[in-house]
């Protein structure tokens, strides 16, 4: 059963077009579906209908997000039917942006309270990186296009766990200080 088809009857004598300002009063849908409930203001009071998020994905496809708290949205009615709402968060305001997002056009990102996760779009190739704002993004993954390279930090252990083995295949290995000959099995 399809929860965005036929949810609710149409025929609202008022039918409500174009995009509304609301901010997000209830998060915990009981279906599990994103649907959080909002005011706008001189027209949901003190809350709507459980509104649907509009994009994000489709069967095993797609990005799950539900707007904090307080958090404003954006707010369409489908059919102009003030029982049948949709929302999509709205963009961060005047210094909310977060610190690893700083206005450059070739940057994207996510901010999920500490954890950062920042596209730098290059003419070259381009970065991930994946880190936390706890301890100064030292703790951190990062892809590099740009040069070839794969880089974990660590302000303490990196752990490693398979039930089979774990592989290694490369020239030359650093440990320590001291670079390991794979080719003659033997320390250099």
């Amino acid at each position: 059963m399809s929860y965005f088809v036929d949810e609710h009857e149409l025929g609202s004598a008022e039918k409500l077009t174009g995009m509304y300002t609301g901010q997000v009063v209830k998060r915990d849908d009981p279906l599990n579906l994103g649907r959080v409930k909002v005011r706008v203001k001189g027209l949901c009071e003190p809350e709507s209908a459980w509104a649907f998020p509009m994009g994000g994905g489709s069967v095993n496809w797609g990005f799950f997000f539900v707007p904090k708290l307080n958090a404003e949205v954006a707010v369409w009615f489908r059919d102009g039917d003030i029982q049948l709402p949709y929302y999509r968060p709205a963009n961060w305001g005047k210094n909310e942006l977060p610190d690893h997002l700083d206005g450059d056009p070739d940057k994207a990102g996510f901010a999920f309270g500490p954890v950062r996760v920042i596209v730098d779009q290059v003419a070259d190739g381009g970065r991930v990186k994946l880190y936390s704002t706890v301890n100064d993004g030292r703790n951190s993954i990062e892809l590099d296009a740009v040069q070839n390279i794969i880089t974990i930090n660590a302000i303490t252990d990196i752990l490693i766990q398979a039930t089979g083995r774990i592989k290694l295949d490369a020239m030359f290995i650093e440990i320590g200080g001291r670079v390991v000959d794979l080719s003659t099995k033997r320390m250099i």
